[in-house]
């Protein structure tokens, strides 16, 4: 009798601990979901480094890489040209970036580092090939700013 008693509570310990096993894993599972990326829908990642091709800005920063890493929801700048808008080698030029569910991503995006100050506007990539991407955001005066970049390759 003691034995049956014995079973049974060990049943039910060990019922309790799967379902208590089930819901940590349910829950890592949609908390893992709503965490920012780089890559989206497991197709497209950004990972890597990108140099602007064109903008709609009289062509400033053209040129300029800047470096997407693994894990990390910014991109850091890497190499600087025609930079008007006071970059600095290793500023976070875009940050915050989050997979969006038609395949892009939003992005806080860099648009002044002058004067001491980093000002930051709200964007959106569009993902055209695996080596091409647009950026629309507003610059720091809210007038549109379309960019292209490339993806470098090694």
């Amino acid at each position: 009798m003691i034995t049956s008693i014995k079973n049974d509570n060990m049943k039910k310990i060990t019922l309790l601990t799967i379902m208590f096993s089930f819901l940590i894993i349910f829950n890592a599972c949609e908390t893992l979901k709503s965490l920012p990326t780089n890559t989206s829908g497991g197709i497209f990642s950004l990972n890597g480094s990108w140099r602007l091709a064109t903008t709609s800005d009289a062509n400033a920063q053209v040129g300029t890489v800047v470096t997407v890493s693994p894990a990390i929801s910014s991109a850091f700048v890497k190499s600087l040209a025609n930079n008007i808008y006071c970059y600095r080698i290793s500023d976070e030029a875009w940050r915050s970036i989050s997979a969006q569910n038609g395949g892009g991503f939003s992005i806080n995006f860099l648009v002044s580092a002058c004067n001491n100050t980093v000002v930051y506007k709200t964007g959106e990539i569009t993902v055209f090939t695996n080596n091409q991407i647009r950026i629309n955001t507003k610059t720091l005066t809210d007038v549109t700013l379309t960019q292209e970049w490339t993806r470098v390759v090694n």
